[in-house]
């Protein structure tokens, strides 16, 4: 095992396409971000997002590579149905993470919902 940026590259890429992989994950991404991540449903200034990553950046990186991690071992199954349980699992787990990102949101007076990923995902990246 590894968490080396390089080293995770080179097994991720074995066998499939760069290309080919980047496509999957990218779709899977979607897909799960879609399920599991709260995003603001109204405008918000810049110096919001801001001040809310300063507060719990630490805590959404980690969820976010978390989510990350998953997408890497959803791609590697090959099963449909056992993706799709693989999936269902982790957002059962995801669960409690995603009350407390919530209730972040609801202190900070965000009104939320799940499913709009826009902009957010590129915002909670950086």
């Amino acid at each position: 095992m590894t968490d080396e940026p390089e080293m995770l590259e080179r097994v991720l890429k074995s066998g499939v396409p760069a290309n080919q992989m980047h496509a999957q994950l990218q779709a899977l991404r979607l897909q799960v971000l879609g399920e599991v991540l709260p995003v603001p449903l109204h405008e918000l200034r810049p110096t919001d997002i801001r001040r809310f990553k300063d507060k719990h950046g630490s805590t959404l990186g980690d969820f976010r590579r978390r989510v990350e991690r998953e997408l890497v071992t959803l791609a590697q199954i090959q099963n449909e149905e056992l993706k799709r349980r693989q999936l269902e699992l982790f957002v059962d787990e995801a669960r409690e993470r995603i009350h407390e990102i919530r209730s972040w949101m609801h202190n900070a007076r965000w009104r939320d919902g799940l499913g709009r990923i826009g902009g957010i995902v590129a915002a909670a990246q950086e």
